[in-house]
């Protein structure tokens, strides 16, 4: 885990050594433990590393193989190297190191980019081949690990982190059409678009080839999300088969040279992890495993009860951490300067307070429960999409005891939330009707009903459905959170219900093993039936790291508001008048991602200068 930087000048320009430093200074909080540079020709490679397996010399990079015809920069952990090493040596190939980055070499030597569907971890790299005079760089599966990159025809510069790049721009601006589906959609992320106009991000799942001497760049997909096929196999066998995966996946990411704990909120997630790896990690160590909680310390959002039981049950080492208002106040600008792109929730504060505890307790690697909720439609939303793809079918029966289990299990104010949901996925023309509305203070509003009527396409099969929901409604700015809230304390975020494995056997799943009597993740529970509390396993609610943001948003209002009509690149968007009578009304989701636009505006100085510098914002390393 580790932070990289790449630039490449248009031949027969040779990048300055001070550039490419400069651009790893600049993540030096993702990668304590060393740092390294290469120039050969035009191009330059530059690493900040975070040690987590080989902790000697041998791990430093950018790493040369093969007599130097290959050189790599990579942030991430493929955790079967040790399988691909051994093949690997059964082929002839020698190793120097027992990093996983060495085993990415050879495997590049031997299988070309194929090499990409052997790897089961997270991934981004640039790998220099000097006799091709290519760079060939890659991102994981679901973009787990981030690759950001800018090509302006003169330069081609890439990094784990958008600050690397932005000293590299004419002018630091706001892309618009991404901060507008920001307001109107919730979007985050989404395509190959940041809120930062030039620069872009390697999409999940993809590969990109440079040419050194032409500067020329080629993107393409190499990976395709296909379901497994579980024809025929009974409730039994799929549990089974489920539990043996997850083990499978928590045991490999498991495997470290520093210690690792787990992120614990309570709900059944992140519960089930803590409880597998715990009995696993006995298995390699003397010491307890480690759970870290935030606690809320609010009856609405406090889990810390659930946790508490899954500690006493798996018999973990505890640690907590109680996030305040004030904190949210104090942090936000470090906050912001680590995401680098507005966010839209205090929860953010919660996961980064975690963060920030695991490194005060000297523990640079965390497994997290990121991914079950989309692979398992664990999600209300996902049961809402479920009564919408009976409607749409014509199966009103299905949809009718759909929405009874709906109505057994959840609140008014959730039913009422559920019915919504299902209405807008079904008439794309209400729900572009809702969300106009709901943003009526924006002044120029772009043409949703494209997006709204894919979503209404999808819901007629639940796989597309889910699908589109894990490639680009939520993973992009899911794993952005992780990433940047971890990396910023120097902590390896490992999510195990993230194996490509299980995420495609998950999706192979029958609709009634993820979703079954109003239960929602139902072939999860019933796996963890008997290792979690049935507290824990049974549990109806779901919160996550949950912050209380109406009471946060209420105790700084005044700011808060001041800050939001303060800021230029709003006004330039909005009718001011409009806001000022919405503001007060607004929810505490539409309320958060205008405030954090703005904080977000002046901490990189979008639209104010012609070059750009990086603020003076104290990190912590």
């Amino acid at each position: 885990m580790c932070g990289i930087a790449g630039l490449i000048l248009k031949p027969p320009d040779r990048p300055e050594e001070a550039d490419i430093r400069r651009m790893t200074d600049l993540v030096a909080h993702r990668g304590p433990d060393g740092s390294g540079h290469c120039i050969w020709k035009n191009v330059a490679l530059g690493h900040r590393r975070l040690a987590i397996l080989d902790l000697s010399e041998a791990g430093h990079q950018p790493m040369s193989y093969a007599d130097g015809r290959y050189v790599i920069t990579y942030n991430g952990e493929i955790y079967n190297y040790i399988e691909l090493r051994e093949q690997l040596l059964r082929a002839g190939y020698m190793f120097q190191s027992q990093t996983d980055t060495e085993v990415i070499l050879a495997a590049f030597d031997f299988w070309g980019e194929k090499c990409l569907e052997r790897f089961n971890g997270m991934w981004a790299f640039a790998l220099l081949d000097k006799q091709e005079h290519k760079l060939f760089c890659a991102r994981d599966r679901f973009g787990i690990k981030p690759f950001y990159f800018i090509d302006t025809g003169q330069i081609f510069a890439f990094g784990s982190e958008i600050k690397q790049l932005l000293g590299f721009l004419p002018k630091v601006d706001v892309h618009r059409e991404t901060l507008l589906s920001f307001f109107l959609l919730s979007c985050e992320g989404f395509g190959r678009h940041t809120f930062f106009e030039g620069v872009e991000r390697l999409r999940a799942g993809h590969k990109m080839w440079v040419d050194l001497r032409t500067g020329r760049t080629e993107v393409n997909p190499y990976y395709d999300l296909k379901p497994t096929d579980l024809d025929g196999a009974s409730d039994s066998e799929l549990q089974g088969r489920y539990l043996d995966l997850l083990e499978s996946a928590i045991c490999m990411r498991l495997r470290s040279d520093v210690p690792v704990g787990t992120c614990l909120s309570g709900g059944l997630d992140s519960s089930s992890i803590a409880s597998i790896a715990s009995e696993q990690y006995r298995g390699i160590s003397s010491d307890r495993f480690t759970a870290i909680t935030a606690i809320t310390g609010e009856p609405e959002t406090d889990e810390s009860r659930f946790a508490a039981a899954v500690v006493q049950a798996s018999n973990l080492r505890w640690l907590t951490v109680k996030p305040t208002a004030q904190d949210l106040c104090k942090l936000d600008d470090q906050l912001i300067y680590h995401q680098e792109e507005p966010f839209a929730s205090g929860s953010i504060l919660m996961q980064y307070e975690v963060m920030k505890t695991a490194r005060m307790h000297r523990i640079p690697v965390l497994l997290d429960g990121q991914g079950a909720d989309e692979s398992l439609l664990g999600y209300l939303p996902c049961q809402a999409a479920l009564v919408a793809h009976y409607v749409a079918r014509g199966q009103y029966s299905s949809a009718v005891r759909t929405w009874r289990e709906i109505r057994n299990q959840e609140s008014w104010n959730k039913q009422l939330e559920t019915l919504m949901t299902s209405t807008s996925l079904l008439f794309p023309h209400l729900a572009n009707l809702y969300y106009s509305r709901r943003s009526g203070f924006i002044q120029s509003r772009p043409n949703i009903l494209p997006v709204l009527r894919s979503r209404r396409e999808a819901i007629e099969d639940m796989r597309l459905y889910q699908t589109t929901l894990i490639q680009e409604m939520s993973f992009p700015s899911l794993l952005r959170y992780e990433d940047k809230n971890s990396m910023a304390f120097s902590i390896e975020a490992r999510l195990p219900f993230l194996d490509y494995r299980l995420v495609e056997f998950s999706l192979g799943l029958p609709v009634t093993a993820k979703i079954r009597n109003g239960w929602r993740k139902w072939i999860l529970r019933k796996a963890m039936t008997g290792r979690l509390p049935d507290s824990i396993a049974w549990r109806k609610g779901k919160l996550g790291f949950a912050a209380p943001d109406r009471q946060w948003q209420e105790s700084e209002k005044d700011r808060i508001e001041t800050e939001i009509l303060s800021c230029d690149i709003l006004r330039s968007m909005i009718d001011e008048k409009k806001l000022r009578a919405m503001l007060p009304k607004l929810g505490a989701w539409q309320k958060w991602r205008l405030y954090f636009v703005a904080r977000w505006a002046r901490t990189f100085q979008v639209g104010e200068r012609t070059t750009y510098s990086a603020p003076a914002v104290e990190c912590i390393r």
